[in-house]
């Protein structure tokens, strides 16, 4: 391979790199977010359980 072969082969790579990485954010974000949303619901569903948290 001609270093100009090689250099386009590594700028696919990092190309595809970063659309793999992209989409392991994006499902990263949508999980956490439906994990602190659950663990809201969970938290007024004990605190409606308990009564006021406060006295």
């Amino acid at each position: 391979m001609t270093e100009d072969e090689v250099r386009k082969a590594l700028e696919a790579l990092a190309e595809e790199n970063h659309k793999i990485m992209r989409r392991a954010a994006i499902e990263a974000d949508r999980r956490y977010a439906e994990a602190a949303k659950k663990r809201g619901a969970a938290a007024r569903a004990l605190e409606d359980s308990d009564g006021p948290s406060e006295p």
